[in-house]
């Protein structure tokens, strides 16, 4: 039981991670919108 809820944390956490990751992507994606608008 308390395995399975360690497991379920750490994929979350990890989730988490990417989800964050990916934002910051998108963030300098946005950054480079930025500097190439004149």
């Amino acid at each position: 039981m308390s395995q399975s809820l360690s497991h379920h944390l750490r994929r979350k956490r990890i989730q988490r991670q990417i989800s964050r990751s990916m934002k910051n992507e998108r963030m300098a994606e946005k950054e480079k919108d930025i500097a190439l608008m004149p």
